[in-house]
């Protein structure tokens, strides 16, 4: 599909039903499997580390890039990616603490999505329907 060509609004909907399903799972895992939850202050200290874990996997990739780069092996696209792609837990870390610190804030996941779009739209993409996703 065409960049112009976006249903913005369906992907919106699918985003928002997503979102929901997620939040709702991670609350029923955190009932049964997290162990750090009160005080709230505690428990967003403890998702401050595991967030700062899956930060520094990924830039530890990206460090060992950039040696590679400086001694004269550059890696290519192809091959950075895919090494991003063998680490796909990094991800699924950095949306799993999103979750838990949406839920602990009480607010909506997608929501607050929409909204940083719509900013970066507002700065990058002002002519696109980005700008009123929120």
């Amino acid at each position: 599909m065409e960049r112009d060509q976006v249903d913005i609004g369906a992907l919106v909907s699918e985003l928002d039903a997503g979102l929901l399903a997620g939040a709702g799972l991670q609350a029923a895992y955190d009932a049964i499997g997290w162990r750090i939850s009160e005080p709230a202050m505690a428990k967003a200290r403890h998702l401050m580390y595991h967030t700062l874990r899956a930060i520094t996997e990924l830039a530890v990739i990206v460090e060992a890039a950039e040696h590679s780069e400086e001694s004269g092996n550059t890696m290519s696209n192809d091959e950075f990616q895919a090494v991003i792609s063998e680490n796909s837990q990094i991800v699924g870390a950095l949306l799993m603490h999103a979750f838990q610190i949406a839920n602990l804030g009480g607010y909506s996941a997608s929501e607050a999505y929409r909204t940083v779009l719509a900013k970066s739209a507002r700065r990058f993409a002002p002519d696109s329907g980005f700008v009123n996703i929120a």
